[in-house]
């Protein structure tokens, strides 16, 4: 049973919950889900289509924005080309309760599209997976997650990889987080294409000389760095853990 969704306001409880294996849920037209105790939606797979906008957010107490069920089979949230998804979850204290999305296997933001999550809570949660959850940025697409006071940065998860393929923006931060990047599993983030700047923790309003390539592998439980593989010689001497930096982009 799939559901097709287009031009939809909604402010209340759940929207939608469709746990059924293999149905996707797609959004179309111009989509403003505001949920007050719930999750926007529950369901296994999502597609926002092309040129189509979204915008979800959990008030008040709130919950996940977008979850995508439980068990450990492939769950997938895509982008379409061109389409453009803002998240926004809400709650109280620095907890990982609230996300924007939950339990994904792949999350593909294709070419052209955009997906923001700007709040104080950590973005991505990606328990329920076999294997490591995947983040994949297409060419010319929008990339802007921020977390201000998530105990575990911008991402929680029990392994996931970036994979960010010349992206027009690109921008990951966690000013105030406990560590960068959290993960049980060994994870990693490749950014391909573009000039990439690094801010750290003691001179935030620096940014290092651009970088041409970087890529960090075997990255677990925060304070690992795990290994990088980097064209700046300053970052090869002074990388020292994810917990030390608060951005990477590739914007001024």
């Amino acid at each position: 049973m799939n559901i097709n969704a287009k031009d939809i306001t909604f402010n209340g409880t759940l929207f939608i919950r469709n746990n059924v294996l293999n149905t996707v849920v797609t959004f179309d037209g111009h989509n403003v889900i505001k949920s007050t105790t719930g999750s926007n939606v529950y369901v296994r797979n999502m597609t926002i289509k092309a040129s189509a906008y979204y915008y979800g957010s959990t008030e008040g107490g709130g919950s996940t924005v977008i979850t995508m069920g439980v068990g450990n089979t492939d769950k997938n949230f895509i982008v379409e080309p061109q389409a453009k998804v803002e998240l926004y979850p809400g709650s109280k204290g620095t907890g990982y309760g609230q996300n924007a999305i939950y339990g994904f296997s792949k999350i593909s933001i294709e070419n052209g599209a955009s997906f923001t999550a700007n709040v104080a809570r950590p973005m991505f949660r990606t328990e329920y997976t076999a294997k490591n959850a995947r983040v994949e940025v297409a060419p010319n697409a929008v990339f802007d997650v921020r977390t201000t006071d998530a105990t575990e940065g911008f991402s929680f998860s029990y392994g996931i990889d970036y994979v960010i393929d010349h992206a027009m923006y690109l921008n990951l931060e966690s000013p105030t987080k406990t560590s960068f990047m959290y993960a049980y599993r060994n994870s990693s983030i490749s950014i391909y294409g573009g000039k990439i700047s690094v801010w750290n923790a003691a001179n935030s309003t620096q940014s290092r000389n651009p970088v041409e390539v970087f890529q960090l592998s075997n990255i677990l439980s925060g304070k690992n760095m795990g290994t990088l593989t980097t064209s700046s010689a300053e970052l090869k001497n002074t990388f020292g853990s994810l917990a030390n930096y608060v951005r990477i982009t590739n914007q001024n």
